[in-house]
């Protein structure tokens, strides 16, 4: 089997997604895109990025050569999977992904700079 330039990593909140792919793109060397950032405005408002802007943006990142991917989207990211070499889905039980979703909002709400205030 070939060597893995484009990897996308999907699974629910919490089980993990973001800390194995950037522990994945260091490895390897790739840039890493986090799928959020691309679906969603981060000015506060809590808005979806624009239609046409969100899906500029992924046709950018599937066309580059490599890549680490990480986000549970499907159909707004369908061309990154359509180009993805290897697709990893994660998943652990409910317990410990909603363990991890209070930590991860508890520590950056202390830190004051939780993406996802609420």
């Amino acid at each position: 089997m070939g060597e893995r330039r484009r990897i996308f990593i999907t699974g629910g909140a919490g089980v993990g997604k973001t800390t194995l792919a950037g522990k994945l793109a260091t490895e390897i060397g790739a840039p890493l895109y986090e799928l959020d950032t691309v679906m969603w405005k981060f000015d506060g408002s809590g808005e979806a990025e624009l239609p046409e802007v969100r899906n500029r943006s992924v046709k950018e990142i599937a066309k580059r050569p490599t890549w680490v991917v990480e986000g549970s989207y499907v159909s707004p990211a369908n061309e990154i999977w359509d180009q993805a070499d290897l697709i990893v889905f994660i998943d652990v039980n409910l317990r410990t992904a909603l363990w991890r979703i209070f930590w991860r909002h508890t520590r950056a709400e202390f830190a004051r700079n939780n993406r996802h205030p609420g």
